[in-house]
């Protein structure tokens, strides 16, 4: 008999399933790369036991790891492919959602985590843009999106042309916490997947120590429209590109309304 990878496993003694009278014989486990933790393959176990119904197979829990800055530069990329949009009101875990049957039957949704920052140096020139970023932030708390936040940084410049002193303000920590979540959630159990939304190729390191330390869980990315990176496609198990037109069909309602009953606005120019 085969049993679907990472299915528990009971004591032998006790029988596996009700479904079939118990019969003496010897029970195989085949499980391909990135199966849960059920031994090496071709374990054989013998003992007395009945089959298992296929409904008991384990569910895969997935967890998504949005790039929010590399995610935007792509909606805003698609809009102008498209000609519409400009898309920025979007459904983050409906859209990871989108992806579960390409993933598997048993995949299912555990976590959306999104990672950005917000521009606040921008606050006493052009406030606006920071307030349409924070609604867009409780839209997402709202739905359930894990949010984290970094900062920028201000560094100071020296213009090659005129040798003026310039102000810049650079975003830190994004690709950090990315990274450090990424080995975490492979590394403590969390989960049977992860999926990162990005085509950063500085997370490139991420999954090489995740592949490494984690050899068990399934790692795969999801490419932002315009955002297709090589060296993470080699590095995944499975890869998908979103196409320019898929942000347009997971968007937020507008109002949105949230679970303790208030709602979230889109604001007027997204």
């Amino acid at each position: 008999m085969v049993v679907a990878y990472g299915t528990p496993l009971p004591p032998l003694s006790a029988g596996y399933g009700l479904t079939e009278p118990r019969k003496r014989g010897k029970l195989v486990l085949h499980h391909p790369r990135g199966a849960w933790r059920c031994g090496p393959p071709r374990v054989t176990i013998r003992g007395v036991f009945t089959s298992i119904p296929s409904a008991t197979a384990c569910r895969d829990r997935v967890r998504f790891l949005v790039d929010g800055f590399n995610l935007y530069h792509s909606v805003k990329a698609a809009a102008k492919a498209t000609g519409a949009g400009p898309y920025k009101w979007i459904d983050l875990a409906g859209l990871c959602r989108s992806y579960l049957p390409q993933l598997g039957a048993t995949a299912a949704l555990d976590r959306v985590h999104y990672f950005s920052a917000l521009a606040s140096h921008l606050g006493p020139t052009n406030p606006d843009v920071v307030r349409r970023h924070q609604v867009f932030l409780r839209a997402l708390k709202g739905s359930g999106v894990i949010v984290e936040l970094a900062h920028f940084k201000r560094r100071d410049r020296t213009c090659g042309a005129c040798g003026a002193r310039i102000k810049i303000y650079e975003e830190k920590e994004t690709d950090v916490a990315i990274a450090v979540t990424l080995v975490e959630l492979a590394t403590g159990g969390a989960c049977e997947t992860i999926v990162l939304v990005s085509g950063d190729t500085d997370l490139a390191p991420a999954l090489r120590a995740a592949r490494r330390l984690a050899p068990a869980v399934r790692l795969c990315a999801v490419f932002p429209f315009g955002r297709h990176n090589r060296e993470l496609q080699q590095l995944a198990d499975l890869s998908f590109k979103v196409p320019e037109g898929k942000y347009a069909q997971h968007q937020f309602p507008d109002p949105l309304i949230l679970s303790n009953g208030k709602t979230v606005r889109k604001p007027a120019t997204w």
